[in-house]
């Protein structure tokens, strides 16, 4: 990739259009004086390339005098072909022009703003990255710009993606990336002897494990739950036979109480009539003798008056006959008469008492009959209930009323103890049924334990497939870092060694990077692995440049990328000039070459020469 026109339309303290036209085959120096725009240059450059990564670097190089426009240009040849990226800062639209042809062609139009994420930015960030190798302005600035006054000699991550051939295959960082996701998946990595904390899989075959137990446990329960449902089955036809004997047995107590209680009314109703016929019998016989009586008492009231009146005459008579005495038969006649009437009115007044007594006697006899009649019903219906109970229980007919009662007694002792042993059945069949519910809930989760077992199981599968990946794809990164180290840093020491040692005068004779770090180590015919912090700050800056040069000659094996060199030598004497000299001679046969520069010395370095103090940019 090489440069050939920068175009500013408000860029910075650029507030009027401003053009730069570059030499792409050899050396373009920019001389200027400070804040003559040399700095917004390559700003510029890096801008129209990348954007702004941030909102402060945008409202920065706003135009001062705020123009109309806030745009630039920049025109590059790549890989046979001549393009030109024009972007507008303010809405970061991007247009891509392909200009190898007298009537250009639109490549892309697009918002290409690299704080957001669109499919526009993808296209034109591709773009990007097939002419320059990588989309990062942070890349750029830490290759192919090298800035003035800088010590930094650390080799940052991204270089050493691009350095072992790709942006996105750091094979250390990924390596290690990797090393992490295994240690989250297992504890068990045959290089790691250091005892570690469980990972997923320790974790999901801990899980496994736990199921396993819960099933096992199920699978007894399941097999306890049959031999369970079978007690209950018993218990509960066992019940149902000593409830059918116990209702049996209540219906036979209840028949056989009412078949005493009947006897027992039955006896006491015969008892009664018989009672109800003797006092019958004795009211006849009572009427008997009063009906004889009153025939007695008829013929008595009839001839006792009479007796009585003819003995009082008699004896009147006879007194007169023998005593000749009037006065004493009178008497004598007058107390017979008295004496009949006497006897009528006794008669007759008992008489009166004896109705009385008859019609007394008939009441009684009356009411007798009536209860005999209801007793007689009372009897037959009794009778008729006892008749069908026997009829069903014919062993109550055959057996005496002591054989009954002691029956009773019986079966009521039977009965007691069929309630105490149903009562007994039951509290066991509820134990069981309390014991099947808690078995059928192992049962009913025996089934999702077996379900999250096999997903636990496809899941530790899983992980064991990724462990075993990972294992892979880290041994072979591993050796692909060996390759890396061996191949790729081996070919960056020597570059390094070569641009210091010749900057240097040949006073450091190599350069090492460590290991994991990649920090540079000097060594001198004396002296080695100088650590930089022992150096002075040229030297520092010297080895920066170095290895800027270096990492940015060895990206150009893919692109060849210009070098943006801002004030990089202020610090280096006339023998270290004159060795940069000669280095940027031998540079520029491939690759381009931009020197910024405040003093005008370095202006015979240049194939073509930009002199920015002689412009009007007001």
């Amino acid at each position: 990739m090489k440069i050939h026109r920068l175009a500013i339309n408000g860029f910075g303290r650029f507030h009027t259009p401003a053009q730069f036209d570059f030499n792409p085959e050899g050396v373009t120096v920019i001389v200027g004086d400070n804040e003559r725009g040399k700095t917004t240059i390559k700003d510029a450059i890096c801008a129209t390339l990348f954007g702004f990564q941030t909102t402060d670097e945008k409202k920065r190089y706003r135009p001062w005098d705020l123009p109309s426009e806030y745009s630039a240009a920049v025109t590059f040849s790549s890989k046979g072909g001549v393009y030109c990226i024009e972007r507008d800062f303010e809405t970061d639209r991007v247009t891509v022009w392909d200009v190898s042809e007298h009537s250009p062609t639109l490549l892309f139009e697009g918002t290409a703003n690299p704080r957001g994420s669109s499919p526009d930015r993808e296209a034109y960030y591709d773009f990007v990255r097939e002419h320059m190798g990588f989309i990062s302005s942070d890349i750029f600035r830490l290759t192919t710009l090298v800035e003035q006054m800088r010590t930094r000699t650390e080799i940052s991550h991204k270089i050493r993606q691009l350095i072992s051939g790709t942006e996105k295959a750091d094979y250390i960082k990924i390596a290690q990336s990797l090393e992490s996701e295994l240690e989250t998946i297992t504890k068990d990595i045959p290089w790691r002897k250091k005892k570690r904390k469980n990972g997923q899989m320790e974790d999901v075959a801990a899980d496994i494990r736990n199921f396993e137990h819960l099933i096992e446990k199920a699978q007894d329960s399941m097999a306890e739950l049959f031999l369970t449902e079978k007690k209950i089955q018993t218990l509960k036809d066992d019940m149902s036979e000593l409830e059918k004997e116990l209702h049996a047995g209540k219906t036979t107590l209840k028949a056989l109480g009412e078949y005493v209680m009947l006897s027992q009314e039955i006896s006491r109703i015969q008892i009664s009539l018989r009672l109800l016929d003797g006092q019958s019998h004795t009211i006849q016989d009572f009427k008997k003798k009063i009906d004889d009586l009153e025939s007695r008492k008829a013929l008595l009231g009839t001839l006792a008056p009479v007796a009585i009146a003819i003995v009082g005459v008699s004896v009147a008579v006879l007194l007169q006959l023998t005593l000749q005495n009037p006065v004493l038969s009178l008497t004598a006649l007058l107390s017979g008469m008295g004496l009949s009437a006497a006897t009528y009115y006794f008669l007759t007044r008992a008489s009166s008492q004896e109705d009385v007594s008859i019609q007394i006697g008939e009441e009684h006899h009356n009411a007798a009959a009536e209860k005999g009649a209801q007793l007689q019903n009372d009897l037959f219906n009794l009778t008729l209930h006892k008749k069908s109970i026997c009829e069903q229980y014919p062993v109550f007919a055959q057996s005496t009323m002591d054989a009954l009662l002691t029956l009773q007694q019986d079966v009521n002792q039977q009965q007691e103890i069929l309630e105490t042993t149903i009562s007994s059945k039951g509290k066991n069949l509820y134990q069981l049924q309390v014991s099947q519910a808690q078995r059928e809930q192992d049962v009913t989760d025996f089934h999702s334990w077996e379900e999250e077992k096999e997903l636990l199981k496809e899941t530790y599968d899983h992980l064991s497939r990724r462990r075993k990946a990972l294992l892979v794809a880290i041994s072979t990164l591993q050796d692909c870092i060996a390759d890396y180290q061996g191949k790729y840093v081996e070919e960056l020491k020597n570059l390094i060694s070569g641009a210091f040692g010749k900057i240097t005068d040949g006073k450091y004779t190599s350069v090492s990077l460590e290991k994991d770090t990649l920090e540079p180590l000097v060594s001198t015919d004396t002296k080695s692995n100088i650590h930089k912090e022992s150096l002075s700050m040229g030297a520092v800056e010297q080895l920066y440049f170095a290895m800027r040069l270096s990492m940015a000659y060895l990206l150009s094996q893919n692109v060849s990328l210009p070098f943006l060199l801002d004030d990089s030598f202020v610090s280096y004497d006339s023998k270290r000039l004159s060795n940069i000299a000669y280095i940027l001679s031998r540079l520029k046969r491939t690759n381009q070459i931009i020197l910024f520069a405040h003093d005008p010395f370095y202006s015979a370095w240049g194939d073509e020469v930009i002199d920015l103090n002689s412009r009007n940019l007001d």
